[in-house]
């Protein structure tokens, strides 16, 4: 009888352990078919953004105004300073204000990538 019970024990105890493996195999490969579907989603999700780009970036390049506006940019840049009559210590005071605002109001609102 002593025999007998212990060997249900003993076959008892293996085959919850087969069940258990069994359960964490299961679960193991589940979890990975969730995980390879998220990848899927956002690859997608990633590739659909960038094509939208691209399609936007193919739209705007044979936009005529847009066009122009980039061939005008270069010289109003150059000119602003002659059309604003600014002096050296103007322009000095101008890129100090800036510096001032990229340290202190932009650079807080950037998260730190350090």
């Amino acid at each position: 009888m002593l025999l007998i019970s212990t060997l249900n024990i003993w076959k008892s105890n293996q085959g919850s352990q087969e069940l258990s493996q069994h359960a964490t195999d299961d679960m193991r490969q589940k979890t990975k078919q969730q995980l390879v579907a998220v990848r899927d989603l956002k690859r997608s999700e990633i590739e659909d953004y960038f094509g939208t780009i691209r399609d936007q970036v193919i739209t705007f390049s044979n936009d005529v105004m847009i066009i122009d506006a980039m061939r005008d940019m270069s010289s109003a840049f150059n000119s602003a300073v002659e059309d604003r009559n600014l002096d050296a210590a103007q322009i000095q005071d101008m890129r100090q204000e800036l510096l001032c605002y990229y340290e202190q109001n932009f650079a807080q609102k950037v998260p730190d990538t350090d």
